[in-house]
């Protein structure tokens, strides 16, 4: 239940109970989970040491909060695709499936693949016949009709064939997966990127996810983003866990109980919601509308020149920008960016926005993220005002989550025509009631 009071138009008062937000099939519904770990590769040098103890370990956890767990330990190609059908077949008896995976993965023409222990690539070409594609779970599960699919990729370690191959442009790590209805991705790292072994029992992703297992009350986003922060801590920023989700209907607790105690209205968290900061070109105009009247048409003409000309001078530095990342060279593109952005080129502002929300080309920073995204969406840009709208609603650069101001955001890129945004206000409204 999520209890509501509204004290006026700009301030909400949000009483979270932590019992609620596991209701619906997430608490009582039946958990399904396959988790595998592949270690002993064949081939000199390229074996793991943490998989089988990620996958151990994982395993007990998930049995004890509720999950029908099968383990696949050192999978041949055959074991694992023959686990992945039985998968997916299974899990259409249940309300969540959960996948987990760790060892080694790799990227292969634009699709992701998992690695068997017998998997002996000599080229490229081998990896659609000799590993097991992401896309074939995905499809099972997807066929299974299962409501909530959970699937979690400890698999970014660098590939340890490619040395041999002629030809391995995209064999680091994963590439970023288009979700299928009622999907939650959580990648060990971003995309294109690689991942720690580790040096201890666990990877520092695996080791991260198991200790927050242990912490009742975390629904699926802000379990993963525990995950998510733990492991930017643990390697100082040098792991960034990424994660990709379709919308999701009901929420999920892997943990509702503490000790064994289902938790209850005492256990609440209280939540001051305050209108957001918020600047927008509204003075600017004021301003401008004051001075118009007496300025005559000669210096009108004269600072319409200037504008065209910056604009023009701020295009031709994009331009720049834009050839290197359409090379992905983010660090050389990043202050040309900066350039443009800081005299106000919109598109420069979205790309900085985007490369600072996913660490490309420099740290990952929500707060930078935050104030490019600001800057474009005061310029009214529905696309940078339905991403600031996002980063509201889950407290990405912020100290919480900060639900009026995602409405706020998505209201307003909906005005200017976005769909996308339209459904996430409604969703919130709905959700909320509040008076936008």
């Amino acid at each position: 239940m999520l209890l509501i009071v509204i004290k006026s138009k700009k301030e909400i008062l949000i009483v979270l109970f932590l019992l609620a937000t596991c209701i619906g099939y997430a608490q009582n519904g039946k958990r399904l989970a396959l988790v595998v770990g592949n270690a002993e590769y064949i081939g000199k040098g390229n074996s793991l040491f943490n998989p089988a103890h990620d996958a151990s370990d994982v395993s007990m956890k998930l049995k004890n909060l509720g999950f029908d767990v099968t383990t696949l330990i050192d999978g041949d190609h055959q074991q694992f695709d023959n686990a992945i059908d039985s998968f997916g077949n299974n899990a259409k008896d249940y309300d969540v499936a959960l996948f987990y995976y760790s060892g080694h993965g790799l990227q292969s023409k634009g699709d992701n693949y998992m690695m068997p222990v017998d998997a002996d690539l000599k080229s490229e070409a081998d990896v659609k016949y000799k590993c097991t594609a992401v896309n074939h779970l995905l499809s099972k599960l997807e066929e299974s009709g299962c409501p909530l699919k959970i699937i979690v990729l400890d698999a970014c370690r660098n590939n340890p064939f490619t040395r041999s191959w002629h030809r391995s442009a995209e064999s680091n790590g994963l590439s970023f997966i288009n979700a299928p209805n009622g999907t939650f991705i959580s990648y060990a790292t971003g995309p294109g990127r690689t991942a720690d072994d580790g040096t201890g029992r666990n990877s520092p992703f695996t080791k991260a996810f198991l200790n927050t297992l242990d912490i009742p009350g975390l629904t699926l986003l802000n379990f993963f983003n525990e995950v998510g922060t733990a492991v930017q801590s643990s390697t100082r920023n040098k792991q960034t866990p990424w994660m990709t989700s379709t919308a999701i209907n009901g929420n999920f607790c892997f943990n509702s109980t503490n000790n064994d105690t289902p938790y209850t209205t005492q256990n609440q968290v209280t939540i001051q919601l305050q209108e957001p900061h918020i600047t927008t070109r509204t003075q600017q105009e004021q301003e401008y509308d004051k001075e118009k009247n007496y300025l005559d048409d000669t210096e009108l003409q004269r600072m319409a020149k200037e504008l065209d000309e910056q604009f023009a001078e701020n295009q031709r530095i994009y331009e720049i920008a834009k050839d290197y990342l359409d090379n992905a060279d983010y660090e050389a593109a990043l202050p040309y960016l900066l350039q443009a952005g800081e005299k106000g080129h919109i598109e420069s502002q979205k790309e900085l926005a985007f490369m600072y929300f996913n660490g490309y080309g420099t740290e990952q920073n929500y707060e930078e993220a935050m104030k490019w995204f600001n800057k474009a969406a005061s310029a009214d840009d529905d696309v940078a005002q339905y991403d600031l709208g996002y980063m509201y609603e889950y407290g990405m650069g912020l100290s919480a989550p900060d639900i009026n101001g995602a409405i706020y955001w998505y209201h307003r890129s909906a005005k200017n025509g976005n769909k996308k945004a339209h459904q996430a206000w409604m969703r919130l409204y709905q959700k909320n009631r509040t008076n936008y």
